[in-house]
């Protein structure tokens, strides 16, 4: 129906990875190839890198910063801009320190299977260690693991090896 203006609300947060390039590359075709204008809204500043060409960010229903998306995200003028840019992978500290004795979580050489020791390898010698107070993303395309990463981490899948901890004790992989 070539309509002149598309608002696009948060169109790829809950597609892995893959799916969400295809569907990205989508609507930047449709918005070429028939001059069609778009709002993206979204929280997802590595989406608004590939698809704005200008940014606008909001707080609190009232516009903070706004400008050409290239110059915005290269050299933010408001302190909140610059905030929402370090959260998004921009900071120089990382999230997930190795060998810090304080660590809250820590998986150690794990592996994985459904079906027991035949079965097909989901996991392979995973390490991770998560520090209180910090974020880990996990991050893959659908079938990747993490899923089964969280089900042996939360017990729900026992392990073919590796450990789990919590603080200093270990958990019990769940009852095969």
């Amino acid at each position: 129906c070539r309509p002149d203006l598309l608002v696009f609300d948060e169109p790829t947060t809950a597609l892995d990875v893959t799916t969400q390039i295809e569907v990205l590359a989508a609507i930047r075709d449709v918005v070429q190839r028939f001059q069609t204008a778009a709002i993206y809204i979204t929280h997802d500043l590595a989406v608004v890198a590939q698809m704005a060409d200008r940014i606008m960010v909001l707080r609190n229903g009232h516009l903070v910063e706004e400008g050409e998306s290239r110059e915005l995200l290269e050299n933010p003028r408001e302190e909140y801009t610059q905030r929402l840019l370090a959260v998004r992978g921009h900071h120089k500290q990382s999230a997930a320190k190795t060998g810090d004795a304080s660590a809250l979580l820590r998986v150690e050489n794990v592996s994985a299977t459904y079906g027991g020791k035949r079965g097909p390898l989901v996991l392979e010698d995973i390490n991770l260690e998560i520090q209180r107070g910090r974020t880990v993303a996990i991050v893959g395309e659908s079938g990747s693991g993490k899923s089964t990463l969280a089900r042996v981490i939360t017990g729900l899948l026992p392990p073919i090896a590796g450990r789990t901890f919590y603080g200093s004790e270990e958990l019990p992989p769940a009852l095969a």
